[in-house]
């Protein structure tokens, strides 16, 4: 089970109004979706594989208006709830390329691969439940079932090894979000997402059996995205610069380090840009069946 999707938000704003006084809204949002798969691959002849996965998307999304007034006023204090569940199927197909290095046959070139994947998800059903209390007192409570029409989503990789110890890794993802729809209807707001993706890795040749210092991997990379999102006739993007490096544990298991800087936005139209620290830490875990060592 992975993340798909991500809501965390909250924005507190202060108002004024001839009828209503003063007053406090506050806006909330929690949850997302959530992917539960199950993948299998084959490798066809010329060292061609392939790879398809079945999935299975579900998640609960809660938005929350919360509506304060001044004691001064005859006004009641209001909140409005939209829950939304959502369940739906999905694919996912890939492939790699054989390496192009061996048709080449360019001197210090290695692993050289073409990859690519194409997802594709179902219209997910959506079950809304809708609460208020509102301004006068009274409550209300509605339910209602639509469908969300997520657009596939395409990427494509490159990677390249030199001498052996350095591979340089490009990628590119797109998804249309611009057909992104809700009950049929699109969103003015969202545009096709696209990201570009460089990275480097080096490693020392001699491999697993070297000292702990030649274990060692180095890594970096850069992104430059296009998020979907298109707020006051403004996309939204994002630069990422990001460092890492793992630890040898052991054959083939390590601890990974990486950090990440990055920059989304701008204060252009009345936006907001954001500066973007991230640390990550992972254990990654291997084993060698049927391998006898060197004596």
């Amino acid at each position: 089970m992975v993340p798909y999707s991500n809501v965390n938000y909250e924005v507190f704003t202060e108002n004024q109004s001839d009828i209503l006084g003063n007053y406090t809204v506050n806006y909330s949002g929690d949850g997302g979706l959530s992917k539960v798969f199950l993948g299998a691959s084959y490798t066809l002849p010329f060292e061609l594989k392939i790879g398809a996965s079945y999935e299975y998307y579900n998640g609960k999304t809660e938005y929350l208006t919360d509506v304060q007034f001044e004691q001064t006023t005859d006004f009641e204090n209001s909140k409005f709830d939209l829950s939304l569940k959502s369940t739906g199927i999905g694919c996912t197909v890939g492939m790699i390329s054989p390496d192009f290095a061996k048709f080449l046959d360019i001197d210090g070139i290695s692993n050289l691969k073409l990859g690519a994947t194409y997802n594709v998800i179902r219209p997910l059903s959506v079950d809304s439940v809708f609460s208020s209390d509102n301004s006068l007192g009274f409550r209300e409570i509605s339910s209602t079932g639509f469908e969300r029409d997520i657009p596939s989503r395409l990427g494509v990789g490159l990677s390249v090894t030199w001498k052996q110890n350095y591979t340089f890794l490009f990628d590119y993802v797109n998804q249309k979000f611009s057909e992104f729809s809700v009950n049929a209807k699109t969103l003015p707001h969202l545009r096709d997402f696209n990201r570009f993706s460089l990275g480097f890795e080096y490693r020392h040749a001699s491999g697993r059996f070297g000292s702990t210092w030649d274990q060692m991997v180095w890594r970096a990379g850069l992104s430059y995205e296009e998020t979907p999102y298109y707020i006051n006739n403004t996309g939204v993007d994002e630069m990422a610069a990001y460092a890492g490096f793992s630890v040898p544990l052991g054959i083939d298991n390590t601890i990974d380090f990486g950090f990440k800087y990055g920059i989304r936005g701008k204060t252009e139209n009345n936006l907001i840009k954001e500066n973007i620290f991230a640390a990550f830490i992972t254990l990654s875990f291997g084993d060698l069946w049927f391998v006898r060592p060197d004596r």
